[in-house]
């Protein structure tokens, strides 16, 4: 029995000698691993996401976190002309929740946002186990998430110099012109039953509240207008997380008529997302609600946001042709 007990023993100081030695070899490699700039070619997790890495810190006053309907739906630069505030859409096309918080994670690294807008479609989506381990392996070793950068290392990645570059005109927003009818009969037509949301889902959600709270941020869910992904049963059921957890949450889904979205003329592809036609209404509203609901400042006329001027100028000359 006692040589048992040893041989145990000595199995579980060796096992706990070896991921110990491990966990070194990941937080040592992470430095040559990690993308230099946060550009695709340098090898950047969802570059088009992570625009806001080369933003000035402490820069942005509202980041939208989602998915496709999320970068179709919000323009910053039109927000930033109708009441000064600034803003950032980091979406990854059929995100989860483990993805929006991963994104939390790293903007509260760099920025000090007043307010995260969440989009109600991913707060209600399903989450598979795998993703979340993925995410958790990654959390505690950045390493796992940029593990296939061994085929692309230069020696430049030796030096650990991060230099991010890749500033993003439209702030994350993908501009899109094309005109797809929707078919709205039946959309949110009331009823009293509800979705299902995965446990896993709601536990992201928490962790975002908490990560919220602790950075001084306010959290708010919205579902962004889409006859394809949102219904009543969604609602019903984001409603009921949003006053079980003590979150704000707003659905744009029950408010197209003052909105003004035209369901013939502002989607893209048959309801799935909305065109630029609609994203332009949508963020006259949210820029509206969130300066009058969240208190943000107005930075038009200072001095250190003269680039956002600039890049609303470049902006408006891209509307333009």
């Amino acid at each position: 029995m006692k040589r048992l007990k040893a041989l145990n023993l000595h199995l579980a100081l060796r096992g706990a000698a070896f991921f110990l030695i491990l966990a070194a070899l990941l937080h040592l490699l992470w430095p040559i691993f990690r993308p230099k700039n946060n550009t695709q070619a340098a090898g950047q997790y969802y570059a088009e996401a992570h625009g806001f890495l080369a933003e000035p810190e402490d820069t942005i006053d509202v980041f939208f976190i989602g998915d496709s309907m999320t970068y179709s739906a919000y323009t910053p630069m039109e927000m930033w002309a109708e009441q000064g505030f600034t803003s950032y859409v980091c979406a990854i096309g059929s995100g989860r929740m483990n993805y929006a918080y991963e994104l939390l994670c790293e903007i509260v690294e760099c920025q000090s946002p007043r307010v995260v807008v969440l989009e109600a479609h991913v707060a209600t989506r399903g989450t598979p186990a795998k993703n979340a381990f993925l995410t958790e392996a990654t959390l505690w070793f950045p390493i796992f998430r940029y593990h296939d950068r061994w085929k692309s290392l230069t020696l430049d990645d030796l030096t650990g110099s991060v230099t991010y570059t890749n500033t993003k005109l439209d702030k994350g927003f993908r501009m899109n012109h094309k005109v797809g009818a929707a078919d709205a009969e039946g959309y949110m037509e009331e009823t009293e039953q509800s979705a299902s949301v995965s446990l896993i889902t709601q536990l992201y959600l928490l962790r975002c509240r908490a990560l919220c709270a602790a950075n001084g941020i306010q959290l708010i869910v919205v579902a962004t207008p889409s006859t394809k992904n949102w219904n009543y049963r969604l609602h019903n059921a984001m409603e009921q997380m949003a006053r079980n957890y003590g979150i704000d949450f707003l659905d744009l889904d029950l408010m197209t008529d003052e909105i003004g979205i035209d369901w013939d003329t502002d989607s893209r592809d048959g309801g799935d997302h909305l065109n630029y036609y609609g994203a332009s209404k949508v963020s006259a509203y949210m820029s509206g609600y969130l300066a009058e609901h969240y208190d943000l400042p107005d930075h038009r006329g200072d001095g250190a946001y003269a680039a956002w001027d600039e890049d609303l100028e470049a902006y408006q000359k891209e509307l333009a042709e």
